[in-house]
């Protein structure tokens, strides 16, 4: 018996240069279709122009304590911020608010040509402008602004109000925070300036009934009463008697008024100090940022790179035309395959001997096409009606029927005035509190939620169940500048809003 395996078709580099010789019209024919489509296409796509700016923020040290405080050097009121301080101003560049007054003042939702009658206008054009607009830490420790759109004059124009918005934000946050320190203190300067009045009014009232120093007026009255006495001066005596008796009444009271003067004048002095720093902290208008590369308006384009799209599409296009035309030509050639078979040779005695071949790849392939298609074939009703209902399963399963739809709202925060209770961070200090059980429980009542995620409170294990829902649907996590992201999901966009805001307020 003999058997025998003769290799499949293959291919080598002769073989596919061959290949591409024999079929070169065709090739031609492709690859001109090809250049001709590429080109009409890359020169239908709108020119793109780009405008950057690059910066640095200054440092966020108070402007009182480097101008007037003693500890302090003005030059640090001078010094480029630290790491921390870079990735707090590309928050606030990447904030909402910056974004939003973009889309105002240059009208982009115009401008970049979104349907406002159509499906979710405001998630495309964020969308469109998150494509054009990149913010982005350099490896120097900077902040670049890159800006993309068809017009270099409107390029160059975001990309300065970006930063000047940034600038002008940090300034809002901080003189908020600096006005109402301001407020404080001004009311406490302002009513200890009161109070002294009052203290200075009532020892000028005892000064007019005599008594000008307790202790020494004592001493010498006493001492007088004495001498009078021993001459025996009575009218002497009644008159410094009078006095004694008015020292007598009033001198603690004197002393008690002028101890607190005293103490009152040099907390005065201390808070004029702080008047005068929360002042300027509250007046100042110094910039934020220092630009060291203004943002140009380009004469060049961008983008499109035509040469280049043209380029990579003829690549394309040769490397599949190859693949399709050795995948044709692996068909012609399987259409007739040296397939394995088995050659058997059977020899009887004075009869001529007879040689039969089995061909077990076409037997095979027969067989196992010829049973598949029957299977298909006859099932083809079952089948038919198994992937419709697939279907309809499908679209019923994904629709709010089933599935609720949730609108998510996110705020961004960074801590302040947060009392070392650890070595963590102030930022993972305000994680843990607003994870807390406490904010958790103070928003259960505050928005109804067990009746909002449809629970009974006298529910055995209500709470876990509680806890299960509300930490899938409100999320509060770090983000990668050290601010904390909080993230909240409902059936209702602006419930949504509402608890995000409420657990701010409960933090603070």
């Amino acid at each position: 018996m003999k058997v025998e395996n003769e290799k499949q078709f293959s291919f080598s580099l002769w073989d596919l240069i061959d290949l591409a010789y024999s079929r070169r019209i065709s090739l031609i024919i492709v690859l001109g279709l090809a250049l001709v489509i590429s080109s009409v296409v890359s020169f239908m796509i709108p020119n793109q122009y780009e405008s950057r700016i690059v910066l640095f923020p200054s440092s966020s040290g108070s402007v009182s304590e480097a101008l007037l405080s003693r500890s302090y050097s003005s030059k640090d009121l001078l010094k480029f911020g630290t790491e921390e301080e870079v990735e707090q101003f590309l928050q606030i560049l990447k904030s909402d608010d910056i974004r939003n007054k973009i889309i105002d003042e240059f009208d982009l939702m115009n401008h970049y040509q979104i349907d406002k009658s159509g499906p979710f206008p405001r998630t495309h054009l964020y969308r469109k402008y998150e494509n054009n607009v990149n913010i982005r830490r350099t490896e120097f420790n900077s902040i670049r602004i890159t800006v993309l759109d068809e017009t270099p004059e409107t390029a160059a124009e975001i990309a300065t109000a970006i930063a000047d918005y940034g600038d002008s934000l940090i300034s809002k946050i901080q003189k908020v925070r600096a006005i109402r320190a301001f407020k404080l203190v001004e009311k406490e300067f302002l009513e200890t300036q009161r109070h002294l009045a009052f203290l200075h009014d009532s020892l000028r009232s005892l000064r007019n009934l005599g008594i000008f120093e307790y202790e020494s007026q004592a001493e010498v009255l006493n001492q007088a009463y004495a001498d009078a006495l021993i001459k025996g001066n009575r009218q002497a005596t009644e008159e410094i008697q009078k006095k004694l008796d008015i020292l007598s009444r009033y001198g603690g009271i004197y002393s008690s008024l002028r101890n607190e003067v005293v103490y009152e004048t040099e907390r005065l002095g201390q808070l004029k100090i702080k008047y005068t720093e929360a002042k300027l902290d509250a007046e100042q208008d110094l910039p934020h940022k220092y630009v060291v590369s203004q943002a140009e308006v380009p004469e060049r384009k961008s983008y499109p790179i035509r040469w280049l799209i043209v380029t990579v599409s003829l690549i394309a296009t040769f490397i599949l035309a190859m693949l399709t035309l050795i995948v044709l030509e692996t068909v012609k050639k399987k259409k007739f395959p040296r397939s394995r078979t088995t050659t058997i040779n059977i020899r009887i005695p004075k009869v001529q001997p007879i040689s039969i071949t089995i061909n077990y790849d076409n037997m095979e392939q027969f067989f196992r096409n010829k049973l598949l298609f029957q299977a298909i074939n006859k099932w083809r009703i079952h089948l038919g009606i198994i992937f419709v209902i697939s279907v309809a399963a499908g679209i019923f399963v994904s629709s709010p029927l089933v599935i609720t739809p949730l609108f998510k709202s996110e705020a961004i925060v960074y801590p302040v005035n947060i009392f070392a209770y650890s070595d963590e961070s102030q930022t993972e200090q305000m994680l843990q509190i607003m994870r807390s059980n406490d904010i958790k429980v103070q928003m259960l009542d505050a928005f109804q939620l067990d009746k909002h995620y449809k629970l009974q409170r006298n529910t055995p294990g209500f709470m876990a169940y509680f806890m299960n829902i509300y930490n899938s649907r409100v999320s509060i996590n770090k983000s990668e500048y050290e601010a904390v992201v909080i993230s909240a999901m409902d059936p209702d966009a602006e419930r949504a809003k509402a608890m995000c805001d409420s657990i701010i307020a409960f933090y603070n």
